[in-house]
């Protein structure tokens, strides 16, 4: 009996043996993959930080990237007092909507938005944020509106195609216009490079083109630096026209954030020149209410028409996003 027992043994233990070898091997290979993969789980967190930071700040600050990707109806009010050297006062009012169509399955939408005619060659909404290319011309004379119809193509976090129709409206002048976009972003380790390009056409300025170049990134845990090259060419510039804008962007509380940016313009023909340098501090605040916002914004201008002498300009705004 007891050789029985002895024979039993040696045969459960040959049976189960290959197993725990197996099983063994197993536990092996599944911990050098995790060795393998710590650094790229590490990358992959890094950048999806990387985004995440950026979203937030844009977000804060209403970019149009983030919301040309949440593809929903919505309306930006934005009354705005602005005070410029000499005690010179002056009120704006300006707006965006967005209606999407969900029936045409949210691929279309129509829009309406307030302009201001020496940059809203491209009719785009960026014109809305407030940066240092927005603030600087607020002439009451040369404001209009748009209306029209857009189509985004694609609408995604590394794409973006739209097409836009409409018509731009200025005192009793209608003139039509059609532009189409694409941007793309390209996601790295420590930044976000983001291509834009944008073609043209208005019935009162003729053709136009516009290429931009966006660097984002971290400085640090809590400050975004971005960095914004333009160059446009259109009918009515002056050879090609060139813009350089450099930003820091950082929260100081969840609700409260600040940014400091630089501006220099210049274009081409019949010779290079710049036309002006623009400093201006942005303090944005979201108060009472998650859709309110208050904006303090003092600039200094540097313009070659005035001889590059100082200017200085504070706007005080209030936007409402529904």
């Amino acid at each position: 009996m007891r050789r029985l027992y002895f024979i039993i043994v040696l045969i459960l233990l040959g049976i189960f043996q290959p197993t725990y070898a197996e099983e063994a091997a197993e536990f092996k290979v599944a911990e050098e993959e995790t060795k393998k993969t710590i650094p790229d789980e590490i990358h992959r967190i890094m950048r999806s930080g990387v985004r995440r930071f950026a979203d937030r700040i844009d977000r804060f600050f209403v970019d149009e990237r983030i919301e040309a990707e949440r593809q929903r109806s919505s309306l930006r009010l934005r009354p705005t007092l602005e005070w410029r050297e000499g005690g010179e006062l002056d009120f704006s009012f300006r707006f965006k909507a967005n209606l999407v169509l969900p029936r045409l399955k949210r691929k279309f939408q129509m829009f309406a938005l307030s302009l201001v005619d020496e940059e809203n060659d491209d009719v785009d909404p960026d014109l809305l944020d407030t940066t240092p290319n927005t603030l600087n011309k607020q002439n009451v004379e040369n404001r209009s509106s748009a209306l029209g119809l857009e189509y985004n193509l694609f609408s995604q976090l590394r794409r973006h195609v739209r097409f836009r129709v409409g018509a731009k409206f200025h005192d009793l002048e209608v003139n039509p216009f059609t532009s189409a976009r694409y941007r793309h972003t390209f996601v790295f380790e420590h930044w976000l490079s983001i291509i834009k390009q944008r073609v043209y056409w208005f019935g009162d300025t003729g053709f136009g083109e516009q290429s931009d170049l966006e660097w984002e990134g971290k400085i640090g845990e809590k400050v975004q630096f971005r960095s914004i090259s333009s160059v446009i060419w259109s009918e009515t510039s002056k050879g090609v026209d060139l813009a350089q804008t450099l930003m820091l962007r950082r929260f100081t509380d969840a609700d409260k954030a600040i940014s400091l940016s630089y501006q220099i313009k210049g274009h081409t023909r019949p010779n290079s020149v710049v036309d002006a340098h623009v400093i201006a501090i942005l303090y944005r605040q979201q108060f009472w209410r998650e859709w309110l916002f208050f904006d303090v914004s003092p600039q200094v201008h540097y313009l070659r028409e005035a001889d590059y002498s100082s200017g200085t300009m504070l706007f005080f705004s209030f936007e409402t996003i529904i």
